[in-house]
């Protein structure tokens, strides 16, 4: 038990200090470990990347103690270094212990399986598994197909996945975690309704969708631009008592937008609001921007005034940034200016960004003046100029004769920038 706490909160060396006095004993007393114990103390090394010395400890257990290594030595060996990457080390342990006839376990297959997944190499972990379902009769179980089914999904393979999940189903063992795998495989391969139809099929044997389904199917209907399929999704996530959380609202908020339907867009954040989730930057910044790209600049900047009064968010650069260039673009130079220095005054620092909008609007004025300022206000803050900023200060101070001036702005940068 002792060591058992010990090594679950990770103090290692004080649980193998406590095999050294167990094994020496106290008032003449000695204590012989079991396998247990050593199970217990090479499970806690290697989950603190130190496997080799979790191997170390099975050679010793089996030389001084005469106490044979189990089924659990083995797996925690394997797991440990699969973790570490290490997989032709956890196969030869694999092969170290059929030597030794101990008769892995479907745990066993799955440590496998999983860390030949993680590190690329999936048509390994495939074959490796049809051999264990062969010549050892280790049918595999939820967790090896679901971690098959989201290895082949996560490099698009989805007609291999999904012949995976045919055969899981035909052994009667599908479970919430592969139908998910599979429901998130297809959505990013953009097969929503191929998604949503295996979604069904999990409600049907029992399962019932969580959060992180439903958010994962919106987005997929949203991104194929079928917003009415995204709204059925959540009129049925909210039939299931499912709650929506602000990364649904945010991903329907923003396609709606995008798609120029201001009004259900703004009907969903009164919604939202409504729920219980306060609106987030993404929420605004989505809003303003769909608004400014349709020119509707006034419409942005309301919301932008109601952001600072009613919501304890704070703009980012991100947010500015879209307000000032399309205030810019609208020949509103001085209202951009004095956007910016609201900027500074919150404490939310300009980037190239926001310089290179300001610099095209003045340029487009000609207020080489104002140009100036911030040219040196962007060498003091040491933020890097872009091709962006040079095309337009080039273009423009060529124009009117003073080249100097923008020599002088890229020596002083770079002064500036080494100082930093």
């Amino acid at each position: 038990m002792l060591v058992n706490h010990l090594c679950k909160a990770h103090r290692v060396d004080d649980a193998l200090d406590m095999l050294k006095k167990m094994k020496e004993g106290s008032d003449g007393i000695s204590i012989k470990p079991d396998v247990v114990l050593y199970n217990t103390l090479i499970d806690g090394l290697c989950k603190v990347g130190r496997q080799e010395e979790g191997f170390l400890l099975m050679e010793q257990m089996k030389s001084e103690h005469n106490c044979a290594p189990n089924v659990v030595t083995y797996n925690c060996l394997i797991d440990g270094f699969c973790k570490s990457g290490e997989i032709e080390r956890a196969h030869e342990l694999f092969d170290q212990m059929n030597k030794e006839n101990i008769v892995p376990n479907v745990i066993t297959i799955n440590t496998l399986v999983d860390g030949m997944c993680r590190n690329g190499r999936i048509s390994n972990a495939m074959e490796f598994f049809r051999k264990m379902q062969e010549e050892k009769g280790i049918k595999g179980n939820a967790v090896t197909f679901s971690t098959l089914i989201s290895a082949f999904c996560n490099v698009n393979n989805i007609d291999r996945a999904m012949r995976l999940f045919d055969e899981m189903e035909s052994l009667g063992s599908p479970d919430a975690l592969a139908y998910y795998s599979l429901i998130s495989g297809l959505t990013l391969a953009g097969r929503p309704d191929d998604a949503a139809f295996i979604a069904s099929k999990m409600k049907k044997y029992g399962f019932l969708p969580d959060l992180l389904t439903y958010n994962t199917l919106i987005g997929g209907f949203c991104r194929k631009k079928k917003l009415d399929k995204a709204v059925e999704i959540l009129k049925d996530m909210e039939d299931s008592k499912i709650k929506p959380d602000s990364v649904t609202y945010n991903t329907l908020i923003s396609y709606f937008t995008q798609n120029g339907d201001f009004e259900t867009a703004h009907k969903f954040l009164k919604q939202m609001v409504k729920d219980g989730n306060a609106p987030t930057v993404v929420t605004y910044g989505t809003l303003i921007h769909g608004h400014c790209l349709a020119g509707n600049l006034d419409e942005g900047l309301n919301l932008f005034e109601e952001m600072l009064r009613t919501s304890k968010v704070v703009p980012n650069n991100v947010i500015y940034n879209i307000l000032i260039d399309s205030l810019c673009k609208c020949g509103k130079v001085d209202d951009a200016l004095s956007l910016m220095d609201g900027m500074l005054e919150k404490g939310v620092r300009p980037n190239t960004t926001t310089y290179n909008a300001m610099l095209k609007g003045l340029s487009s004025r000609n207020r080489l003046k104002d140009a100036s300022r911030l040219m040196n206000q962007m060498t003091t803050q040491a933020c890097n100029p872009d091709y962006i900023t040079m095309e337009i200060l080039n273009d423009w101070f060529s124009a009117i004769g003073e080249v100097d001036k923008l020599k002088q702005f890229v020596q002083g940068f770079q002064v500036s920038s080494s100082a930093a």
